[in-house]
């Protein structure tokens, strides 16, 4: 079986559609999203939209902790997050279905036992994990892949029982590069790639600066697209 893992889409459908565009032409079998498809950006409705036409499994992140209650945020952080005119525009029975949702998943495909995560094997939610603490904090028997999102940078850690896989981001890269990513992974072989895209974003950057984002999203995503807003 051939999985697309993804994550952090962030409200960029603009990203997400070029990725899923990408990700047919690996002939996928299933798309596991592993959470944060609202926050930063104001097209969480058509992320949303996306995932249900893919009939994705969905973590939740821990966007759609904070959008649903579970997790506390100060209100001032909303000027970032906007959270708020997210959770405006869903409808109810998608909100109602986000609920369910949960930050971590445990599959068995193919001989292989998987751990699915949006932060970190110990923490689901808000945990992180860096490759350079890989082998130190995490080396299970139990499972023989861990992939997780949270920490928008993506990498591929092999450790003496378990390969440990950050998908990066889909809507809000944050590592060298600044493109987005996903991961994909053939369960019959074990092999895993992230896979990674060039795009230009100039329109999309210039919409989001019309739609007040704030200035510390537009600069992330312009550090590809040099001095945009100079």
């Amino acid at each position: 079986m051939k999985l697309a893992i993804f994550s952090d889409v962030h409200g960029n459908s603009f990203y997400f559609r070029s990725c899923l565009s990408k990700m047919a032409e690996y002939r996928v079998d299933r798309y596991i999203f592993l959470g944060d498809a609202v926050g930063y950006m104001p097209y969480g409705i058509d992320v949303l939209e996306l995932l249900d036409s893919i009939e994705a499994d969905c973590l939740m992140g821990n966007h759609e902790a904070m959008l649903c209650g579970f997790l506390k945020y100060s209100s001032d952080r909303d000027e970032v997050y906007q959270l708020r005119q997210a959770s405006l525009a869903i409808p109810k029975r998608t909100f109602e279905k986000i609920m369910t949702w949960l930050p971590y998943k445990i599959l068995s495909l193919n001989g292989l036992n998987i751990l699915l995560v949006h932060g970190s094997p110990w923490n689901p939610l808000l945990g992180y994990l860096y490759p350079d603490s890989c082998e130190r904090h995490y080396n299970s028997p139990q499972y023989d892949f861990v992939f997780m999102g949270h920490s928008h940078r993506p990498f591929i850690s092999k450790n003496e029982y378990t390969t440990i896989v950050n998908v990066g981001s889909v809507g809000l890269p944050r590592d060298f590069g600044n493109v987005p990513s996903f991961t994909i992974c053939d369960t019959m072989t074990g092999e895993t790639q992230i896979v990674r895209l060039e795009l230009d974003n100039q329109d999309l950057l210039l919409d989001l600066k019309k739609r007040n984002v704030h200035e510390t999203i537009l600069t992330c995503l312009g550090r590809s697209q040099g001095e945009l807003f100079a």
